[in-house]
């Protein structure tokens, strides 16, 4: 009896997890939220650094590079870079933006949010 009580809770998280989960596909330029164009993104140097833009302008908000197992962060409007071991492919990496509030569901890029993610991640080292 406890073991199919704990079978359906964990059935039932793994479901809302499921069900919370955002697809992001990036393909001809475009970031795709489940579905949905959501901003225009640009490889530059081969794939080693892209560059994300607001849908409908091209006013880049962020540029994102990565080498060696670091990824570097540019987020435009706060004229703040930062460095992460946070690795992963460009599409992972734009979902955990999402994930955490940097680019909201909406599409809209967060500054607020920004700072929080740049505090929370950052391991940039000063160099003296």
């Amino acid at each position: 009896m406890k073991n199919r009580i704990l079978l359906t809770i964990i059935l039932g998280l793994f479901t809302i997890t499921i069900s919370n989960a955002q697809k992001i596909k990036l393909k001809n330029e475009i970031v795709y939220i489940d579905g949905k164009e959501c901003m225009k993104y640009k490889f530059i140097n081969g794939k080693t650094e892209i560059n994300l833009y607001e849908l409908n302008s091209d006013d880049e908000f962020m540029h994102m590079s990565s080498l060696s197992g670091l990824t570097k962060i540019y987020f435009v409007s706060l004229n703040e870079t930062m460095e992460t071991r946070r690795n992963g492919v460009w599409k992972w990496r734009v979902k955990d933006l999402i994930n955490h509030g940097v680019i909201n569901t909406e599409c809209v890029f967060n500054e607020e949010k920004a700072k929080q993610y740049f505090k929370k991640f950052n391991e940039k080292k000063e160099y003296q």
